[in-house]
């Protein structure tokens, strides 16, 4: 389990390599444009799923917001591609985002947290299928 004095060092700048492909679903619809709410969105959703003693209530989607509008996205690198699954095709993209974290005290803090448990979790749709990979760089 990560320490206290490990999540005050993690700075405010997060690079996030999506190495493998990576999309979004969102009302009903593949996204391969990963818009700041929908990767925490994929975070929380991950976090919750493994770390079930611990999770991140969330009730009215307030706290998403709060969380997005606290981090910037300072930088990106993207391209898109087509994963192809059992006769389908769904959008995705690989690359890079630079995100900033401008939240303060808890917040700023279960960012960060959530930034360094994408490593493990991944991100976005069918990670158990090999999408979402991220790999996270100061």
């Amino acid at each position: 389990m990560w320490t206290r004095s490990l999540l005050w060092r993690s700075g405010s700048l997060h690079r996030l390599e999506f190495r493998t492909p990576t999309a979004f679903k969102t009302r009903g619809q593949y996204l391969n444009l990963p818009m700041t709410g929908l990767v925490l969105q994929s975070f929380i959703r991950k976090w919750n799923g493994s770390v079930t003693e611990c999770s991140i209530a969330d009730e009215d989607g307030e706290g998403l917001e709060a969380l997005a509008t606290g981090i910037i996205c300072k930088s990106f690198h993207l391209h898109d591609r087509a994963y192809h699954l059992k006769g389908s095709t769904i959008p995705d993209f690989v690359g890079s985002l630079v995100l900033e974290n401008r939240l303060e005290g808890f917040h700023s803090l279960l960012a960060n947290a959530l930034f360094l448990f994408s490593v493990y979790a991944g991100a976005s749709i069918k990670t158990t299928l090999g999408m979402g990979g991220v790999e996270r760089t100061e």
